[in-house]
């Protein structure tokens, strides 16, 4: 079964289906959407995720999914013989994973990032060389294109002007000093909820070593530990690993310590978090891409120019 990933290396929510596949060792066609340079906007785009949004799954055959749970979740379908990513609800374990997943969704990762970007008030040792402003204006510059796309495209009018109005709505939200407050708030409380449950399996395992203990949600790695790894590596991004270091939730520093060296998230997420290689890189190989065929015919044209000069010179 042929899987093509759509996806952005600095994404929140590509990360955590990138880890997802890595965790289970699934094989896939990557295909890198730039955000900045707004590709997720483009018609092809919209016809693989009406929303627009990152990441997209599209299966062999026709499936699609727009959501990355819902791939989390496909990914053991298809891998019936590996330890389940979503417990059975049934298990003291399934329970306890579907109870971390409600809480990392009482808040907005969303908003906490492009939040903090726009306003970095709340955090500690952060600093971006752009100003709030540069924010408002790549939304802008994106809810034009929308409109602009919607008649342009006929047969994508209504997905266009959805969009336009959600990313209208989405930075009223991000700008909103209250509404980031709040979602900061609300992952510190989730934080505090994680270092009580690592804190009492820790009591309980005191013996083990440390990469023997149990993780989140019991001995096997769930979605709730790719969720918690991924929450906590892009909090420290953007300036909020103090809700964590210098032994306030030592069970949660542990915790992120111990996932760096997993195998599956070092490959999948350890570096999308840096402004080069998560942001800059993947910029620089969509222009690279989108001037290539210019390229390709200017070398064209040199090389078939100093062939005629050459031939000139020989008569």
């Amino acid at each position: 079964m042929a899987l093509t990933l759509y996806h952005h290396p600095g994404s929140f929510f590509s990360q955590r289906v990138r880890f997802a596949f890595a965790e289970k060792n699934v094989k896939y066609r990557s295909v890198e959407v730039e955000l900045h340079a707004e590709e997720n906007l483009e018609p092809w785009y919209v016809r693989i995720n009406p929303l627009m949004t990152i990441p997209g799954l599209a299966v062999e055959g026709g499936t699609k999914f727009i959501d990355s749970e819902a791939i989390i979740g496909f990914t053991d379908q298809i891998t019936p013989n590996l330890p389940l990513l979503f417990l059975d609800e049934k298990s003291p374990e399934g329970q306890k994973c579907h109870r971390f997943l409600q809480l990392f969704k009482t808040f907005d990762v969303q908003v906490i990032s492009i939040g903090t970007l726009i306003n970095p008030k709340f955090t500690k040792g952060f600093k971006h060389h752009r100003r709030a402003a540069t924010f408002e204006n790549a939304f802008t510059s994106r809810i034009n294109k929308a409109k602009r796309y919607s008649e342009q495209y006929k047969d994508l009018r209504y997905e266009y002007l959805n969009k336009a109005t959600a990313l209208s709505q989405r930075l009223q939200q991000f700008k909103d000093e209250e509404v980031l407050r709040d979602n900061i708030d609300a992952a510190e409380r989730a934080l505090t909820e994680v270092e009580a449950e690592l804190a009492k399996a820790s009591d309980e395992h005191g013996d083990v070593p440390l990469d023997e203990q149990p993780w989140l949600c019991g001995q096997q790695f769930t979605v709730g530990d790719i969720y918690l790894a991924t929450l906590l590596h892009r909090l420290l991004l953007i300036g909020y690993s103090h809700f964590w270091l210098g032994g306030k939730l030592p069970n949660v520093e542990r915790y992120y310590q111990r996932v760096l060296q997993r195998d599956s998230f070092r490959k999948s997420c350890l570096y999308a978090n840096s402004p080069f290689w998560g942001f800059m890189a993947p910029l620089i190989r969509y222009k690279v891409k989108q001037a290539l065929p210019w390229l390709l015919g200017a070398a064209a044209i040199a090389m078939g120019a100093t062939g005629v000069y050459i031939y000139l010179r020989k008569k």
